[in-house]
């Protein structure tokens, strides 16, 4: 990444489109001397165009625009044109070329040049028809240096990668938030290598998701950035037979031979290697069942996976799973069961914002079992375990009650003065933390009077 972290548009500046103007006057009769740092492009086009834009930008989206009526036949004879460093083109820029004819755009080009000090340099430009439907200069394409995202104009090979959104904002077909700042020891990021049109299929089949780790703390202050290398697998075609989903589009060897009339079960997860590609599915998830249909063409074959039910999405689409839902908000999904079916329940840090382990929505703990250990997390809800403020890592289910005060600590309402049991509001109603009314504390109940030790 360049020069920051900053992704922000800028007020234009004028003095880089006098610049541009004056140095395209000067490219009419280019001298054969060669200025101080600059670049020479050569623009050619193959159709036919009387007019070309020329848009050149920073990574920081600051750029100025020239439009021009050409002279000569650019598929025949290149226009010539220097740059030079301005206010606001220093190193790395972007050069768009559009060109038209009749007001119609006809061709483009894009690339991304980088002044060398104290020379000229030469590149050419060739314009071209191809898809750029986010008008960003990048083509629409799936291998390097195209747009990974045509539908997002800030999304393309020329962008500053964004900490936190989980999206390869500069489509390096590296996983999202390479080299941002983590914390050592933090638990692995989830990541895919897939470009961001094919998210969807990200932890399907030989999709795997991979896994990038907090490194290379140089000054020892607990603190470095996230790997860059993702080690995540990537689709193929369909390859009968080795019961895996090698296009990661949710069926195992579909159209591989069969016996009519035969099934199996199948299950589409995070199962996907031949050795387990029959384990059980746990927690939510549900095999389905995959049986042999007559094929129109080739006879028997393997159908689709029916009935499964695999593991809840987490949004964004493809960066993994998790106990929400793709769509999902606040404790939505917070239901005491193991939606992304990983072996643990409610999870997720929306369901407990304080961090004390108990979960808004009173996810059960074992008999015995710490909060703090998501293992002791057991399937299913109950009221005895709902965390009644959970902004405050004081209060909470597992908290002493203290008399002298109106705060209700347990979540009990068994404060010891009924003249002062206002407390504070409290949800105790399972499954359903956010919709309904909080109950406010307003009679002590004597059995867990807080001046009664041991309680």
């Amino acid at each position: 990444m360049m020069r920051g972290w900053r992704v922000q548009v800028k007020r234009r500046s004028r003095q880089a489109l006098v610049a541009v103007a004056s140095l395209w006057l000067l490219a009419q009769c280019k001298s054969d001397e060669p200025e101080v740092t600059e670049l020479l492009l050569q623009i050619l086009s193959e159709v036919q165009v009387s007019s070309i834009e020329i848009r050149v930008r920073n990574i920081e989206y600051d750029e100025d625009t020239l439009t021009t009526t050409l002279s000569r036949d650019i598929t025949l004879e290149p226009l010539e044109l220097l740059i030079r460093p301005s206010s606001i083109i220093q190193d790395d820029f972007l050069v768009h070329v559009r060109g038209f004819d009749g007001g119609t755009e006809q061709a483009a080009a894009a690339a991304v040049f980088t002044f060398v000090p104290n020379e000229r340099i030469t590149k050419q430009m060739v314009l071209h028809n191809y898809v750029d439907a986010d008008g960003d200069g990048f083509e629409a394409c799936n291998r390097a240096g195209c747009d990974c995202a045509d539908q997002n104009p800030r999304i393309n090979p020329f962008s500053e990668e964004l900490c936190g959104d989980r999206v390869d904002n500069n489509c390096s077909g590296r996983p999202a938030d390479e080299g941002c700042p983590c914390r050592i020891g933090d638990p692995p990021v989830p990541c895919t290598r897939l470009p961001e049109p094919l998210l969807s299929l990200a932890g399907i089949g030989a999709c795997t998701l991979g896994e990038l780790n907090c490194v290379n703390d140089t000054d020892g202050d607990g603190f470095g950035v996230l790997e860059t290398d993702c080690d995540s697998g990537t689709f193929s075609a369909e390859v009968p037979g080795n019961q895996i989903d090698d296009d990661c589009n949710g069926t195992v060897d579909e159209g591989s031979s069969c016996v009519t009339g035969a099934q199996r079960p199948c299950f589409l997860g995070r199962v996907n290697a031949e050795a387990t590609a029959l384990v059980p599915a746990s927690s939510e998830c549900v095999l389905g069942t995959q049986r042999c249909i007559d094929g129109p063409i080739d006879g028997p074959e393997w159908g689709p996976c029916e009935n499964e039910v695999p593991p809840t999405r987490d949004p964004p689409p493809g960066v993994g799973f998790s106990e929400r839902g793709l769509g999902t908000d606040g404790c939505d999904l917070c239901d005491g069961l193991d939606n992304d079916c990983d072996g643990l329940f409610d999870e997720e840090p929306d369901f407990d914002a304080d961090g004390d382990g108990y979960t808004l929505c009173g996810t059960e703990i074992r008999n015995g079992g710490n909060p703090q250990n998501p293992a002791d997390k057991v399937k299913g809800l109950s009221a005895d375990f709902i965390d009644c403020d959970d902004s405050d890592v004081t209060i909470n289910p597992g908290a002493v009650e203290r008399c002298g005060n109106t705060v209700n600590e347990d979540c009990r309402c068994d404060h010891g003065d009924p003249s002062t049991q206002i407390g504070r509001p409290y949800n105790n109603v399972v499954a359903d933390c956010n919709n309904s009314p909080p109950t406010n504390c307003t009679q002590a109940q004597s059995y867990l009077n807080c001046a009664l030790f041991p309680r």
